[in-house]
């Protein structure tokens, strides 16, 4: 019995010393709890972080509540992640709705600044194509979708303002979101290319001789540029060869 007791005050003060946490969290956050609050806390976590170091438990953490009241305003993680994503989305609309210009200006202008929000967000644009806010794939309009389908819905109508038919404008919009949605990650990741002094680049020369002549102009885009350039050459070759089909 003594031993009982003793395990009983042991969980007694471990919810004690839980609760004190919880409570030490909102006293310094007295806003009370939302599912605003719980949303943009989520998006701090991930901007500052990485969206890999983002669980419920850890958000329960930062809002100084226990795991169970964040699941009052989302059911399950992948609620939350889809949420966040369009969220993100949404303040992608803010800044493209107003641009003006072609069809083509107007795309390369959602896809920069898509990948400008991407790479403010390390690891949310893995979610884009896993199945968990893509239209494409849950083929449904849900209301935590309503913003990814509106942008979705712009790059159509500049497809369609530029001659594609819908099979083709399906192609390129997947193409060029990949392509943007890969350069966000390979932003996020930290890589950057090798640098080689010039004595390497003179061993490399015998080995590599057409990598090494090309080197120099490698080293010295960016990735903006790169992005830029590869949007272009996306449009580019799909007017060329969709044209040719007519």
């Amino acid at each position: 019995m003594k031993t009982s007791t003793a395990k009983r005050g042991t969980k007694a003060k471990t919810r004690d010393s839980r609760s004190a946490k919880h409570g030490a969290k909102r006293a310094a956050n007295p806003r009370p709890l939302d599912r605003e609050l719980v949303l943009s806390t989520a998006l701090a976590v991930v901007r500052d972080e990485g969206f890999d170091k983002l669980t419920m438990r850890r958000l329960a953490g930062e809002l100084g509540v226990t795991p169970m009241a964040i699941y009052n305003y989302f059911g399950n993680q992948d609620i939350l992640n889809q949420a966040m994503v369009d969220a993100i989305v949404g303040d992608v609309l803010d800044e493209v709705s107003r641009q003006t210009g072609s069809w083509r200006k107007r795309i390369q202008h959602m896809l920069e600044t898509s990948l400008k929000h991407c790479r403010e967000y390390p690891g949310m644009s893995q979610l884009f194509w896993s199945g968990g806010n893509d239209p494409w794939y849950r083929g449904k309009a849900e209301e935590t979708m309503s913003n990814s389908l509106r942008l979705a819905d712009l790059m159509f109508a500049c497809l369609e303002e530029g001659g594609f038919s819908k099979k083709q404008a399906v192609y390129v919009s997947r193409t060029l979101v990949l392509l943007t949605l890969s350069a966000g990650e390979r932003g996020n990741s930290g890589f950057e290319p090798d640098r080689f002094s010039d004595e390497e680049q003179r061993e490399l020369a015998t080995e590599a001789p057409h990598f090494t002549r090309h080197y120099n102009q490698y080293q010295a885009l960016s990735d903006e540029s790169i992005i830029r350039a590869g949007i272009g050459l996306v449009l580019d070759g799909a007017i060329s060869a969709y044209r040719s089909d007519d």
